[in-house]
């Protein structure tokens, strides 16, 4: 059942690679990479069971081993069901998560539930297995707190006397049922995994759409005690969510399967299960993958169809890159250093930034061809969108390129990414839309450079000291060195301005709803951020009173926010060199400035033109 060195038989050829990076993934390639993860699987199975003979989990044996022999008899039977349960992506959580268990590994996160129910979710498989296949068995199975989910089937509701009881699950000539201390729960078999017996049995959800002849169907999973992996807040599904689940995913995939068949096809092949999750925030949906659950991504409800079908994209290519790194490396020694993503708040390791560059450029590839549809508002947003993507994957791939953390294919991967988007560089562009992906760009690159970045402070003390004697700086802020201290993610709800200043192209209406009303339309309660006079005159266009009211902002105190939201009203108002150092190096200008504030603070634009040069 567990073909030992099948993995070291799948291979990814120079042009296999090249169509990767090209955003060209065919059908071949893709059945490549689920064979690869499938092999992936077992072989995580095979040391699992190798791990627990060897280590102190020798005493579950008594439960691994017969869920073992169940699972090589239905293969025996059946090898499709086996096959099809094995790839999914709980089935690789698990058995990821149970090594590490096995193992200590460091980095995994603790958790609650007893070694022995950990491990004993081979039983759970092998029964659902068996219960697909209509394979006759009786097993001993782990509840978590009366309850038990088997993989794309359904959960059964048994109830327990204690939080980790075992129970027993049978499929005989009376039907499937699963039994604990407190009741007996009945359960389908074979192929009819979508009905529903009632009482303590309920399906797994499935959500599907059809269009131009493409057909996709997800697993909406919000129960698996395995697809709990995405760092989010799980969510249960109600009747009224499934609806919108499944409108929103019809819209999405009209879009997809009609503008974008190439990526739909895709996304219909990868991506097998969704798991539900928690805004943060009204209105700020978030979307995850996990490495260990290739199939499976977690995301909140999108707030409209083009960002449904941006987000299957997006997680789409981090998939389909976890899946290739598998096979083929490409990084090495010094992958945790950080650097800049502009689409992140928090620093990134560089072997991160690598997957995040390829999700940012499959979704710039999106926008590519949808910005030329639909109405004058849509298209705007279209070209604002690409803009914005592109400028974003094209800063992190250079940074890729210079570093020395590629292997010699990654090296050559990245090369092609930056081939591709500085083909795209040539492609007009609506001027209105260049500036509002310019304004939140900068934005969000200013703020970051002041959470993150620390001048040298023997250099800021040369600078401070040649100001208050009166003379020239040493060295233009381009000069001075900086070091980067990780800080902890900043809060979920994010900047307000940051924010809106994206908004101002997503949703106008909503825009304006916050810059009129100080706030987020009415059923958004959770979201207490308000819009501060400064940012609502920037918002507004009165360049002048925003850029007063940060200034004051900036005199009572240091404020870091306010310093990035003077570097977007400069870049509007100029002067010209005053507002590139505000732009390039705001830490510097305020660091400086709260290093004279026992000199009385200097006024920030004097002092920013002084950096450079140009008083």
């Amino acid at each position: 059942m567990v073909p030992e060195g099948k993995l070291a038989a799948h291979r990814l050829s120079a042009a296999d690679l090249r169509a990767v990076a090209a955003g060209e993934i065919d059908a071949l390639v893709v059945n490549r990479l689920m064979a690869a993860k499938l092999s992936r699987h077992q072989l995580l199975l095979a040391a699992l069971m190798r791990a627990a003979a060897q280590s102190a989990a020798a005493a579950h044996a008594a439960t691994l081993v017969p869920a073992y022999r169940l699972l090589a008899a239905v293969q025996a039977r059946d090898e499709r069901v086996v096959r099809d349960l094995l790839a999914l992506p709980q089935v690789g959580s698990w058995a990821f998560h149970c090594l590490n268990r096995l193992n200590a590994f460091p980095g995994e996160r603790d958790r609650v539930s007893p070694l022995g129910t950990d491990l004993g979710q081979l039983a759970v498989i092998a029964c659902a297995a068996a219960l697909r296949a209509g394979q006759p068995f009786h097993l001993d199975i782990p509840l978590r707190h009366g309850v038990v989910t088997f993989p794309a089937l359904g959960t059964a509701r048994p109830g327990a006397s204690a939080d980790w009881e075992w129970g027993r699950a049978c499929l005989d000539d009376q039907g499937g049922r699963v039994s604990s201390s407190v009741s007996t729960v009945h359960i389908p078999a074979g192929e009819s995994e979508s009905r529903s017996t009632g009482g303590g049995w309920s399906a797994i959800t499935r959500l599907s759409a059809v269009s131009s002849g493409l057909t996709v169907e997800f697993w909406l999973d919000d129960r698996d005690p395995y697809l709990d992996r995405f760092g989010l807040a799980r969510v249960t599904v109600d009747r009224d969510d499934l609806l919108a689940w499944q409108g929103r995913l019809a819209e999405a995939w009209r879009i997809a399967a009609r503008r974008h068949r190439a990526l739909a096809a895709m996304i219909a092949r990868v991506i097998r299960t969704v798991v539900p999750l928690a805004e943060p925030f009204p209105a700020q949906s978030v979307s995850a993958t996990a490495a260990s659950a290739f199939g499976a991504i977690g995301l909140s409800l999108p707030d409209d169809a083009i960002a449904m079908a941006e987000v299957l994209v997006h997680e789409c290519h981090h998939a389909i890159l976890s899946a290739v790194t598998d096979l083929v490396p490409m990084t090495g020694p010094g992958g945790e250093r950080l650097a800049y993503a502009p689409w992140r708040d928090d620093a990134r390791p560089l072997g991160a930034l690598l997957q995040g560059t390829y999700a940012q450029f499959g979704v710039t590839g999106f926008w590519r061809r949808q910005r030329h549809m639909g109405s004058a508002r849509a298209r705007l947003r279209g070209d604002a969108e690409f803009a914005r993507g592109l400028a974003a994957a094209a800063v992190t791939a250079a940074t890729l390129a210079r570093s020395d953390v590629l292997t010699e294919a990654g090296r050559q991967f990245v090369g092609a990414l930056r081939v591709t988007m500085a083909a795209w560089q040539d492609e007009p562009v609506r001027a209105a839309a260049k500036e509002l992906a310019a304004e939140g760009a900068l934005d969000h690159r200013a703020r970051w450079r002041l959470r993150h970045l620390r001048p040298d402070p023997r250099t800021i003390q040369s600078l401070a000291c040649a100001w208050l004697a009166g003379d020239q700086p040493a060295m233009l802020p381009a000069a001075v060195g900086v070091s980067l201290q990780w800080q902890p993610p900043p809060s979920a709800a994010g900047s307000a301005r940051s924010y809106l200043l994206l908004l101002r192209y997503s949703d106008p209406e909503r825009f304006r709803h916050w810059v009129r009303h100080d706030g987020p339309p009415t059923g958004d309660e959770r979201d207490h951020r308000q819009v501060d006079p400064a940012d609502r005159a920037l918002l507004c266009g009165d360049d002048a009173a925003a850029a007063e009211g940060y200034l004051r902002r900036i005199a009572v105190g240091d404020d870091s926010d306010a310093w990035a939201g003077l570097a977007v009203a400069r870049r509007r108002t100029g002067p010209a060199r005053v507002a590139a150092v505000l732009a390039e190096r705001p830490e510097v200008v305020a660091c400086l400035h709260e290093r004279l504030r026992f000199h009385g603070r200097p006024d920030p634009d004097r002092l920013a033109a002084w950096l450079a040069g140009s008083s």
